[in-house]
């Protein structure tokens, strides 16, 4: 593979196909090898080529409804995608929530997205 070719190598060595989709699965296609930590990767490296294109990033999960921890609508016209302060539970967050348990955005912590765009904020 060249440096023009921008297929994913997955560790397992098959080659991401372009019909592949990047979604939550967590192992190859083909001979089912766990890729997770290699997907995680890939996003990241997609991600700062996306922000270093100027491009918006958008929330691709299923539409959020509720907030995770008090089971209370979005009412603020946004949702955190973050997880609790010193804790390795992640879940989608209403505002109050995310402020009271003191999360916060950025890498590693959390993301802020428009709840009617999908389109991310901060983080």
């Amino acid at each position: 593979m060249n440096n023009s070719d921008s297929r994913l190598v997955l560790p397992c060595g098959h080659a991401k196909s372009d019909s592949f989709e990047l979604n939550e699965q967590i192992f190859c296609q083909i001979c089912h090898a766990p890729i997770f930590e290699r997907l995680i990767q890939y996003r990241e490296e997609e991600i700062k080529k996306k922000v270093a294109k100027g491009e918006d990033i958008y929330w691709k999960g299923s539409n959020p409804e509720k907030c995770d921890l008090c089971s209370g609508p979005f009412t603020d016209k946004v949702f955190y995608d973050t997880h609790l302060p010193h804790q390795t539970r992640w879940g989608l967050f209403c505002y109050s929530c995310f402020t009271a348990m003191r999360c916060s955005t950025g890498t590693g912590m959390g993301q802020k997205y428009d709840l009617e765009t999908k389109r991310k904020l901060e983080g």
